[in-house]
This record gives C-alpha cells, structure tokens and sequence, in this order.
C-alpha cells in the first residue's frame, strides 16, 4: 500500500498538480494541518541501531527540507494561537499548519530545534514528564532493545501468555519486534510493566544508569531552553502508558501530575495533550472526560487525517505522520490529499 501511495503521490509531483490543488483545497475548505514527528535522527546504523527506527521521522536534511517547504506553502502556527482564534482573540492565517513531536527525545532539541529556529517555524513537543532529566531511555525503546538482546541470545520473548521467538535475520526481526509492542500495548499497563521487568530478569539486564546515547530524553534545562524561543510544550503523561488501559485513579494522576510538573518548569499554562501511542484503542470517552477534567482544552490523536475549522474535534484532532521512509513526494502529496495520501 505505501508503495502505490508513493507511485500516486510521486505522478501528482510531476504533473506540477501540487501547487493547483493545494490552491483549491485552501478555496474550498477551511482547516489545519498537524503534523507528527518524534525523533530526527542523522548518526545511526541501519544494521546495528538496537532501537526502534520507526521512531526515527527524518534525518536532519530531510527535515530542514520538510521545514522549509511548510514555511514556504502554509503559515505554521500553535496550539496557543488555535485556543486563543477559539476564544475569538485571535484570527488563523490562510493554510495554518502545526509541527508536533512525541514523547521528547533529546535530539529533538539536537538535531530539530536549531533548524526551527533557524527558520522560525514553531512547534509542539509533547512529553513524558517522568522521563525528562533522566538518563533512562522510555519504557517502549528499552523493550525494543532487550527484544534484540533475547534474539542475539535465541531466547524467546514471553509476553503473558504469548511467547515470540525472533528472527536472527535484522529486518524480519524488526517487524516481529513491532508485532510484541502492538501486542503489549493493549495489556492493562500493569501487565505490561510486570511483563517487562519479567523480560528484564529473563535476560539478567536491567536498564544502565548512564541510559544510552541512541535513546536519551531532553533535559529539563533544554525544555527551557526552546520554551523560551518558540517551542511550545503539551502533555504525554508521565510514564507514556496507553490511558484507555489505566484504572481511574491512576489515568488522573498520569494527566494531572504531568501537567502539573510541567507548568512549573516552563512556567506556563499547559492545556494541550497528546495522547500516548493515539490510536482509536488508545483513549475512550471515559479517558477524554478525564483530560477534560484535569483542565485540558485540546487533545491530539494519532489517527491520521486534517481537521475542519468549522467542526474541531478538540479531544481527538487528527495528525499527519511523518516517518524516516517519507520522500519529499509523500510529504507534498500528503498535505494536499491526505484522504488517499496520509
């Protein structure tokens, strides 16, 4: 499918229909575009990476590209300027268009940040509270590197009552690894954390104190940093659980205290959220009453497609993703027809 995507949005590149459409589309039907990225990533090894790549968005030079072309064709706004057009304070440019990050890695202050600023692009970073200013890497990279440790030692992964055994082969095993995070993913979160330290103790690891260059979040200090030049900051919990899997009490603690703790380090209001992993499984009505009520105005899915201005789904906008295997074809052409394209 994404082969016939890429043919398809490659045809609509060189027939020069890129910019005619856009143009009708801008005529015909008022709405916002948000973009999903995670991680920018230039210095890894395809063979020897011992993360997930998939959470890799682009490299440094696809994402300047990437940045300069939304700067080029629509008026990249935030959150805050979405609320404040709401409120009725504020009026949306033509083509508004939102850059997002999930879960705060470093190199999106690394790599990311420098080329926003340099373009004046702004942009959202969603974070996991718990996470920042650790060393320790996010609980679902650490799962995909003790997967590829149990391969490396031909020991089955045991999930619950499911056992996975890996591929030796690298990109086979990569896709079996993406089938043991989909599986867990939809456990109670205290299943999948017992599972995970189960994992830990099969294979005698447990996670180094100095975590891992490849798989680092941002400091507290770099979140300051961006905040005070243009990037804005939204909610992803504390410890990136899959909120429709959490009890009652604990859902209001992951919502509560990250919005809490990051209001105090940015020193400012936080009313947006994203929703960790995003899918249609990931939240339910019972978790949108909940963000509802720790006081946040906007919810980010990701689900992909564009949201209409004039029927905002607040708690559950759509995103379009951008992945490490996007050309720039797929990039144009999903922007003017994300209904084929996205």
């Amino acid at each position: 499918m994404r082969g016939k995507k890429t043919l398809l949005a490659r045809m609509i590149s060189v027939s020069g229909m890129v910019g005619p459409v856009a143009l009708l589309r801008s005529l015909l039907r008022k709405e916002i575009v948000i973009l999903a990225y995670h991680r920018v990533l230039d210095s890894w090894n395809e063979e020897t990476f011992e993360f997930d790549p998939d959470l890799i968005s682009a490299s440094a030079s696809e994402f300047r590209w990437q940045m300069s072309y939304i700067r080029q064709h629509y008026t990249p706004v935030t959150f805050r300027q979405v609320l404040d057009h709401l409120d009725g304070v504020f009026s949306l440019p033509s083509r508004p268009i939102i850059v997002t990050f999930d879960d705060g890695f470093d190199d999106n202050y690394l790599h990311a940040y420098p080329i926003l600023r340099a373009l004046n692009v702004p942009a959202t970073i969603f974070v996991s509270t718990g996470y920042i200013g650790q060393s320790r890497t996010f609980w679902f990279d650490w799962l995909f590197f003790l997967c590829n440790k149990a391969a490396s030692s031909g020991i089955p992964v045991r999930m619950g009552s499911s056992h996975f055994h890996l591929s030796a082969d690298i990109g086979v095993r990569r896709i079996e690894i993406a089938r043991i995070l989909s599986h867990v993913k939809r456990l109670p979160d205290a299943e999948l954390r017992s599972e995970l330290e189960k994992l830990e103790q099969q294979l005698g690891l447990e996670l180094p104190a100095t975590g891992f260059p490849q798989s680092r979040p941002l400091s507290w200090a770099q979140v300051r940093e961006m905040g005070a030049h243009g990037i804005e900051f939204g909610s992803h919990t504390v410890t990136h659980p899959i909120l429709a899997n959490l009890t009652q009490n604990r859902l209001s603690d992951e919502l509560t205290e990250s919005k809490v703790h990051l209001e105090r380090e940015i020193e400012r209001a936080v009313e947006v959220i994203a929703y960790p992993v995003g899918g249609k499984f990931a939240f339910n009505s019972a978790v949108v009453d909940a963000v509802r009520n720790a006081g946040y105005r906007i919810a980010t899915s990701y689900i992909p497609g564009i949201n209409g201005l004039q029927n905002l789904e607040l708690f559950s906008l759509r995103r379009l993703r951008v992945e490490r295997y996007t050309t720039r074809d797929d990039f144009k052409g999903m922007l003017v027809l994300p209904e084929l394209l996205s």
